[in-house]
């Protein structure tokens, strides 16, 4: 997982660790396991981010997901042989900005001993609607309510 920010740190493409990570990333430790790792991207650098990841073995799979009434309402899913797989929100960065309040949606958490670049808090809890939950989405809700941030 952190190879896969650092490749996109290198690539010079900005991305902002949402879902699971984003959370672990806001109380700056791990809470539970994850399988993926979610990241908002500005849509006119999905392309590029995708590329970036394909050359440390992340390859495109045939899942794109839109939700309409979800805050981050598309998704492109990129898999390694591992199982493991990073999910790119792209998003047009300067009007989705607008529309999560007024305050900035982008803040700094950790994971392990890397600054990382995360949805805020409410921002997250926002992150939660528009889906059916699951019970990983429930943890991480709980976790934030708990850590009252």
């Amino acid at each position: 997982m952190l190879e896969a920010l650092e490749t996109l740190d290198q690539a010079g493409i900005s991305v902002w660790v949402a879902g699971g990570w984003g959370v672990d990333a806001l109380l700056g430790r791990q809470t539970r396991k994850h399988h993926d790792l979610d990241l908002v991207v500005d849509a006119g650098d999905a392309a590029a981010a995708m590329r970036a990841l394909a050359k440390i073995g992340y390859d495109y799979h045939d899942g794109d997901e839109h939700l309409p009434d979800a805050l981050m309402p598309d998704r492109c899913l990129l898999l390694r042989a591992d199982g493991i797989s990073v999910d790119i929100h792209p998003v047009d960065v300067a009007t989705w900005c607008s529309s999560v309040g007024d305050t900035s949606p982008f803040v700094t958490g950790m994971i392990g001993d890397r600054p990382t670049p995360c949805l805020a808090a409410e921002v997250q809890r926002m992150g939660h609607r528009g889906y059916e939950l699951r019970d990983s989405d429930r943890h991480d809700l709980k976790a934030l309510d708990q850590s009252r941030i």
